[in-house]
């Protein structure tokens, strides 16, 4: 008993105000048989984890003794960024098992993911949403089964269990089948993906469907959770996040004084006044001036490059964004086809790390400007365009300063350079003839 006294104790120091902890692997299934007689054990939870080496793991060349386990707790804003990420807890995953002891004192929304190692760099193998609250909680990172823990279960057995939801992953798991079988050609792995993207926004409905339906249980925890839980999509629409305002400052009554809480009512607050200055970047309104160094430490205003050229692409990237980089050979065909015209491209980076973003830049070969603040999407730069996701880029006419287009990624900014230039070609030749 001392033995387990004295662990959590050590560990409720360790984690502190942000509940971080680099975890010991633990007996688990001893602490969970001593917890009852442990009056502090009602703010700890203990997540006990396995997971199997499939097929699919092995030829992606994950290695099963390499690999990590890390329990995380997302900011709202962008899940998929790396930015506002608190890790609670991470501990190497031993012979496929996993245990975590933390502080759970709060009811909160987190992610478990089994992460390689290999060659020192990390990459996701799998992961699971979870809740983080008092007691035993098991999870089969194979299945996604999740036991134990009133909320984790409450979710797992009406949702992930629910018939629309299990209906919808059995057809995704057929599809998926198909599209990795070696005899499926190129032309029916567009259909393939076009059915996926179907299924997802259906699974997407029924999440929100039985998202809404907890919105008058009675347990606030449980609506205060709803909410977190979301969906990606009412992350990017301003009424959605006006009413999730709404509902959270309500709830506020119920649940006073409630970290959790507070702090995600400001995560959402942020995200919709950065959901409101992406609105104002519209074709057609002038683009937004900023100064931002090089990877030199040269300073440049867009304004002052901009001034003189005829058109230019502001490009918001980072290394870290798989997207972003899949673009770069597109702005480059632009670049090296209209540069002459008077085409150029200012590019701002996302990065908070000086060498990952030179190294990256040095890989792609990136000869424009090439700027960064290194405060990532809370920097003053991403709060002035309210970018909330990347990639991201605004087509300027460079004379007027008015953004012309948006968005404009692969074949469809090289179709509308081409068309500017092409019209601006015509018009020329039309104003000699005359």
């Amino acid at each position: 008993m001392k033995i387990i006294i004295s662990m959590i104790a050590l560990i409720l120091v360790l984690t502190g105000c942000d509940q971080r902890v680099v975890s010991k692997n633990l007996d688990v299934q001893q602490v969970s048989n001593e917890m009852a007689d442990v009056e502090v054990g009602d703010a700890i939870m203990v997540l006990k984890a396995s997971i199997e080496m499939t097929s699919e793991m092995s030829k992606k060349g994950f290695n099963k003794e390499e690999l990590i386990a890390r329990l995380i707790r997302y900011n709202y804003q962008d899940e998929k960024s790396e930015d506002g990420v608190t890790v609670i807890a991470e501990t190497e995953v031993v012979d496929g098992k996993v245990s975590i002891l933390v502080s759970a004192g709060m009811v909160d929304k987190a992610f478990l993911y089994v992460i390689s190692t290999q060659n020192g760099q990390e990459k996701n193998v799998t992961g699971v949403e979870l809740i983080l609250e008092p007691g035993l909680v098991e999870v089969d990172l194979n299945s996604r089964e999740v036991t134990g823990g009133q909320y984790n279960q409450f979710f797992y057995d009406n949702w992930q269990q629910g018939a629309a939801c299990r209906s919808v992953e059995e057809k995704i798991k057929l599809i998926k089948e198909e599209y990795n079988s070696e005899e499926v050609s190129e032309e029916r792995k567009e259909e393939l993906n076009s059915i996926l993207k179907d299924l997802f926004l259906q699974k997407n409905q029924h999440k929100q469907n039985f998202l809404d339906s907890i919105s008058s249980n009675k347990d606030p925890l449980l609506r205060m959770l709803a909410l977190k839980i979301g969906t990606l999509v009412e992350r990017r629409d301003l009424l959605s996040l006006e009413k999730k305002i709404r509902d959270l400052q309500a709830l506020s009554a119920e649940l006073p004084n409630y970290p959790p809480l507070e702090q995600f009512i400001a995560e959402v607050e942020s995200s919709k006044l950065k959901v409101q200055r992406s609105l104002e970047m519209v074709v057609g309104v002038p683009i937004k001036n900023f100064s931002a160094e090089q990877i030199s430490g040269q300073e440049v205003r867009l304004n002052d490059y901009i001034s003189g050229k005829k058109y230019v692409l502001v490009e918001f990237w980072a290394s870290w964004c798989g997207p972003c980089r899949e673009e770069i050979p597109y702005l480059k065909e632009a670049y090296n086809k209209y540069h002459k015209k008077g085409f150029d491209i200012f590019s701002f980076s996302l990065d908070e790390d000086l060498n990952e973003w030179h190294e990256a830049s040095k890989e792609e070969g990136l000869f424009w400007i090439n700027t960064s603040d290194l405060e990532g999407f809370d920097g003053p730069v991403a709060k002035l365009y309210g970018i909330h996701s990347i990639p991201v880029n605004y087509l300027v006419d460079a004379d007027s300063g008015v953004i012309v287009d948006r968005n404009l990624r692969g074949e469809a900014l090289i179709k509308k350079i081409k068309e500017i230039f092409d019209t601006k070609t015509k018009e020329n030749g039309l104003s000699k003839k005359l």
